[in-house]
């Protein structure tokens, strides 16, 4: 459960970067991660037959929302994602913590 464990951290670090509007050059580094994290989730459960998955839609507009605020954009609005994606990365951790 490493794997959970590592995606849940970046969700978290992408939540806070976009609660407290961090631009800092790693903000667009993250912010391609969390894009193409967004777009694999999307394509996998896209595969499966699953095509209404939310996690992977909030990565991806997570990781372009970053992508405008390493560009020195930022709206009010960004706050919720980032607060969502903060949520989510918080129930990975506890998730990867409790599973074997």
């Amino acid at each position: 459960m490493l794997g959970l464990l590592i995606l849940g951290l970046i969700d978290i670090i992408a939540g806070i970067f976009l609660i407290l509007n961090v631009s800092a050059g790693v903000a667009f580094t993250l912010g391609i991660i969390m894009a193409l994290k967004g777009l694999w989730s999307i394509i996998a459960s896209a595969a499966a037959g699953f095509y209404f998955e939310f996690p992977g839609i909030f990565d991806f507009i997570g990781g372009i929302f970053l992508f405008l605020v390493s560009q020195g954009v930022f709206f009010e609005f960004f706050l919720y994602i980032g607060l969502l994606l903060l949520l989510k990365g918080i129930y990975s951790l506890i998730i990867s913590m409790i599973s074997h």
